[in-house]
């Protein structure tokens, strides 16, 4: 037998051993590992997939984050113009208050002052008349301790004196 003129009985023996191996292999081993390639495809295919839709959700929970945090930061910033709104209301209704009771005590003050001039005044008149009293009783006394002298005096009141 020559290898390079190999005879026919040799090339049918090989091509239906060949054969049988591929139907065998196609029955057992080709078509699982076919399956398995695919299925493998297919579970990687999925997962970019699935990666892709992950990615997307990342980037809209990232969206969704900004926004609320925008919004949050408007809330903020509403809140502290409102604080400030009340603050101011609550400083301008203080100052209204005591600018009232301030008016109110001038006024009390004012009243009192009055009642304290008045009876000053009238006191001061009472020691007035009292002392004029007491200055011309004693005035008479020592210009008047005889009678010529009281007439003299009379005379000279009622000569001066007007009648209207």
């Amino acid at each position: 037998m020559d290898i390079l003129n190999p005879h026919i009985g040799l090339i049918f023996w090989t091509t239906v051993s060949f054969l049988i191996l591929l139907i065998i292999l196609k029955k057992y081993a080709w078509i699982p590992i076919i399956s398995y390639i695919h299925n493998r495809e297919q579970f990687i295919q999925d997962s970019l997939l699935k990666a892709k839709e992950a990615q997307n959700e990342i980037k809209q929970l990232n969206d969704n984050k900004n926004q609320l945090i925008k919004e949050a930061c408007l809330e903020k910033d509403k809140i502290i113009k409102n604080a400030y709104n009340i603050s101011d209301s609550i400083i301008e209704e203080a100052n209204k208050k005591s600018h009232i009771k301030f008016i109110a005590m001038i006024e009390k003050a004012k009243k009192e002052i009055d009642i304290y001039e008045n009876h000053s005044m009238e006191n001061l008149k009472n020691k007035v008349s009292d002392l004029s009293i007491v200055i011309s009783k004693n005035i008479i006394k020592n210009v008047l301790k005889n009678e010529e002298d009281q007439i003299i005096l009379i005379e000279k009141i009622i000569a001066n004196r007007n009648f209207n």
